[in-house]
């Protein structure tokens, strides 16, 4: 069915090619490392300085933030994305589309009531669904984010639509705004936009968008570092901001859950290319 499996800059890794695409899947946090369409550039990015180490997140790809995002808990972002997933199974559907299963339960014994379950499709789109299941005995409060690093051509030339009227908090300075027109980019961009809608990447550089639709989902984070942060991130080239964009899928801040006990989630994200 078009699966390898071999190692990415030394972790072990799953390399899957079919008709539609082919794509790179490490263990290490589950986590998508590319996606290239058949006659296609890759769409997602990953940082040359990135550290491809036990224990360390990848800066790039498709980190899997859970079960909490951002500074909600220690680690940041949660245990998944810093720590070994194993593969449950695959398969290859009707139209020849490849599916990957892989399975997280933490080792930390304050949260081992929780498990993960990452169902990644690799076909004409990239899906990626991520299912927590609460098997404890008390309500947890979940929050999380399959948290995309795009490739782009030039981010002040890109922009992003589907959030215009949609009402975001800035985290640079907690303030509550609301979207008017298309996201564009001059500066330190860091946003939670409260919604369950689409997005899209408008990218003339490299005469593409990038679609993002998603279920199970109230936020989405936007997210590009700029100049300083990035001279301030040792896993991130000073000038590498010019050719990323992140636009997560997730449910933080306001769109944290309440996972009530015996109850799971499923959050996902289809990215489709579409060219100009």
């Amino acid at each position: 069915m078009g699966i390898e499996f071999s190692d990415w800059h030394g972790l072990a890794a799953i390399y899957i090619e079919n008709d539609f695409a082919k794509a790179a899947v490490a263990l290490h946090g589950g986590h998508v490392l590319s996606y290239t369409p058949k006659g296609s550039k890759d769409l997602l990015w990953i940082s040359g300085k990135s550290s491809f180490t036990n224990g360390k997140a990848i800066r790039g790809g498709i980190p899997v933030c859970w079960p909490w995002f951002g500074g909600a808990g220690q680690p940041a972002h949660g245990l998944a994305r810093i720590s070994n997933w194993i593969q449950t199974g695959h398969s290859e559907t009707a139209e020849g589309e490849t599916v990957l299963n892989l399975a997280f339960i933490p080792g930390f014994m304050d949260y081992a009531f929780l498990l993960a379950n990452l169902k990644i499709t690799v076909g004409k789109s990239l899906t990626v669904e991520l299912k927590t299941s609460n098997n404890g005995e008390d309500d947890y409060q979940l929050s999380e984010a399959l948290h995309t690093y795009f490739a782009v051509s030039e981010i002040e030339k890109v922009s992003v639509s589907g959030m215009d009227g949609t009402p975001f908090t800035n985290s640079l300075n907690q303030t509550e705004c609301v979207q008017c027109g298309d996201i564009t980019f001059t500066e330190e961009t860091d946003r939670i936009y409260h919604t369950g809608k689409a997005s899209r990447i408008i990218d003339p550089g490299f005469g593409r968008s990038i679609l993002i639709e998603k279920t199970g989902s109230e936020s989405t984070v936007v997210w590009n570092p700029w100049i300083e942060k990035s001279k301030r991130m040792s896993d991130f080239g000073d000038e590498e901001y010019h050719g990323m964009l992140c636009v997560e899928t997730a449910n933080a801040q306001k769109g944290t859950l309440l996972l009530k006990a015996g109850a799971s989630h499923c959050l996902t994200a289809k990215i489709t290319e579409i060219k100009d």
